[in-house]
């Protein structure tokens, strides 16, 4: 048993396994750069949800700061007893259990990251789109231009972004930040297709696609290069402990897979404000260290996996990624695959 800041971790034989894992897929040769392209061809025509894809939590939070204003969704704090008592320190404890990665979105592409979880709000008198959580962040502009020179220089790997979580955005505001996806995206975008089953990593190669977009809010009803969220589940853990979400994991995993979603798996704990006051000294990367030992365990012998998110992806040599795409590797032949033939496009915008 370690402590980290006054929070206790169990570690048995964890970190030897998670080294196992490393030196397992270095001898594998994955270049979670290009991991993608580099795929089995057997894989190639696999649905690309039922593909295993490494994905972060909460993708954009290495930007937040203390230095920064608090954020829509993290004004609870600024408004609580509990900040008033912190009085100057609550931005710098609020920042330290704010901070979910540290590795900025291009160096999680580079290291084998492919799916980005988004918190996004609007900043008074700022005509920008900000990453929150609790704190801003870098602006949406900053970070979709660094996927997109990821993209540029790797034609066959393929990114999906979910917003979420949107503060205070208008209509006027929404339709502003779809226009800079866009502008940024372009012909990369891949617009809603009937069946999800039916887009593999051939045919989005074929169509020169690299970017899915799943946007949560109505408005996605609307645009036809938009995922809304009945093609995508991300059911939250909401948990503290190791064993908890190894549990919720589990009993998520024993569910019927939806044929027509993307499934997300959260490997993630969730501090509460008074599991944060009782370790005011602490960070949120000591409590991610007991979600990866937790989640190391559980993904042991899993082969049929979609999306699976953690936080601080690049803990231990990065050995998330490594193991989440390893499992590809692992995975038997699909029983469903589509034999090459291409998704049917929805021709119109669907209808309210």
């Amino acid at each position: 048993m370690a402590n980290r800041g006054n929070i206790e971790v169990v570690v048995p034989d964890a970190i030897v396994e998670i080294q196992q894992i490393n030196s397992l897929n270095q001898s594998q040769v994955i270049d979670l750069k290009q991991w993608m392209q580099n795929l089995p061809q057997r894989l190639h025509n696999v649905p690309l949800n039922c593909i295993s894809i490494p994905g972060s939590h909460d993708s954009g939070a290495y930007s937040v700061s203390s230095l920064k204003d608090y954020a829509p969704d993290g004004r609870f704090l600024f408004n609580s007893r509990v900040g008033q008592l912190l009085g100057s320190a609550a931005k710098k404890v609020m920042c330290d259990w704010m901070r979910t990665q540290d590795l900025n979105c291009k160096e999680q592409l580079e290291n084998g990251i492919r799916y980005f979880d988004f918190r996004v709000a609007t900043k008074h008198e700022s005509s920008d789109f900000f990453i929150v959580h609790g704190l801003y962040g870098d602006s949406m502009g900053t970070i979709l231009d660094s996927i997109k020179e990821f993209l540029d220089l790797n034609s066959k790997e393929i990114v999906l972004l979910h917003f979420q979580h949107l503060y205070v955005i208008s209509n006027d505001d929404h339709h502003r930040l779809l226009q800079q996806i866009t502008d940024v995206f372009g012909s990369k975008i891949c617009p809603v297709v009937r069946k999800v089953e039916e887009v593999t990593l051939s045919w989005m190669w074929s169509q020169q696609y690299q970017v899915l977009v799943f946007y949560v809010n109505d408005i996605a009803n609307y645009h036809p290069f938009l995922w809304t969220k009945e093609f995508i589940t991300n059911p939250w853990p909401k948990v503290i402990k190791g064993d908890e979400l190894i549990q919720f994991l589990t009993e998520q995993h024993k569910q019927e897979k939806p044929l027509r979603k993307f499934v997300v798996s959260q490997g993630v704990l969730t501090p509460s404000a008074s599991f944060i006051m009782r370790h005011p000294l602490s960070k949120f990367r000591d409590l991610a260290e007991c979600a990866h030992l937790a989640l190391q365990e559980w993904l042991k012998g899993k082969q049929d996996l979609n999306i699976v998110i953690s936080d601080f992806v690049d803990m231990k040599d990065c050995w998330f990624p490594r193991m989440v795409v390893g499992l590809n590797y692992s995975r038997s032949n699909h029983s469903e695959e589509v034999n090459g033939k291409g998704p049917r496009l929805l021709s119109t915008i669907r209808a309210p």
